[in-house]
């Protein structure tokens, strides 16, 4: 829907810019721009890139010079973005248009082009041939005040939730690699700063491990729950995140022995804790491919004999872990 909206934002505003290639050519089209996004989104420079390789005269108003001022505001409005550019003289809205896109460069690139657009019809007589658009009161249009050191800068709190499944390749739980997987339900206070909390609740079923020697064979398998906290968030770029997390499993190792002409199995509780790294690429809103990393150390270290004492496996005091799978982002 996002990036339909783009398209029938351009298209709207397409008329005009036709219009003025059978104009005068135009002078030099000065703007003072305001610009607010998100951290991610591209930069104050970066969008002026855009303007300019769709209207390669424009330029920034220089002091006391500015014919045009433009407003471009940008908000995280799950599961995407929304943008609203407004361009206005005085105390005058001339031209408001909102996009909504699936990425911030979606509607920042889409701002760009309105923005262009009504900076050439600006500089030259044609009139800029849209639907008509509500005029906003000065005061909406004003930059917000600059903070200063006794002002307290709040920021709104965002719910965002996410289910999705990993597989994931453990150490240290089996005499050989154990492969689960996790089945997870994520709820995160999404803010535009580091400090952004989520919670991870997953339950990780197990594949049964074998391990087997001179005695008979043992088989292992886990079914645990497991919470996962990660307090930060670091942005990589406009669609990549690191989360650095911590975890604790908890649950159930059932191990069977199996002799000759004879089997026994049994329950034991299993607990462990663990360190990882989780990366993830949103490259399809609202679906994230997701890559994790750590180390995972138990708490239990039972060991495994065949009577009378036959040791046939020892659980390990560490090891590591590695994963990929996908979230969907519903909220």
């Amino acid at each position: 829907m996002g990036r339909a909206v783009s398209l029938v934002a351009m298209a709207m505003i397409g008329h005009a810019w036709a219009s003025r290639a059978d104009a005068q050519p135009p002078t030099n089209a000065r703007i003072e721009l305001s610009y607010e996004v998100p951290t991610g989104c591209p930069s104050r420079s970066e969008f002026l890139e855009l303007v300019r390789a769709r209207d390669p005269i424009s330029r920034r108003a220089g002091d006391g010079e500015a014919e045009r001022h433009m407003g471009v505001l940008v908000r995280n409005a799950p599961p995407g973005y929304t943008g609203r550019l407004t361009s206005y003289d005085r105390d005058h809205a001339l031209l408001v248009r909102e996009v909504t896109a699936a990425t911030c460069s979606e509607v920042t690139d889409a701002l760009a082009f309105i923005a262009a657009v009504a900076m050439d019809t600006a500089a030259g007589s044609t009139t800029l041939e849209a639907p008509a658009a509500p005029m906003l009161h000065p005061e909406e249009l004003a930059p917000e005040p600059t903070p200063t050191s006794n002002t307290a800068i709040s920021q709104p709190t965002n719910y965002a939730g996410a289910v999705g499944a990993h597989t994931e390749i453990v150490s240290a739980m089996a005499p050989g690699p154990v492969i689960g997987f996790p089945m997870f339900l994520d709820v995160a206070i999404r803010r535009e700063s580091t400090f952004a909390p989520s919670f991870r609740f997953a339950f990780v079923p197990t594949l049964t491990v074998t391990r087997t020697n001179d005695v008979g064979s043992a088989h292992f398998r886990w079914m645990m729950g497991r919470l996962e906290i990660c307090p930060l968030q670091l942005v990589l770029s406009r669609s990549m995140r690191a989360l650095p997390c911590s975890r604790v499993d908890a649950g159930l190792v059932s191990a069977a022995g199996e002799l000759v002409g004879e089997s026994n199995a049994l329950s034991r509780p299993w607990a462990a804790v663990g360190a990882t790294v989780r990366f993830g690429w949103t490259f399809a809103a609202p679906l994230t491919l997701e890559l994790e990393a750590g180390a995972v150390v138990p708490l239990t270290r039972d060991k495994f004999f065949f009577q009378p004492n036959t040791e046939i496996y020892r659980f390990r005091s560490a090891g590591a872990l590695g994963s990929l799978g996908l979230a969907l982002r519903f909220w």
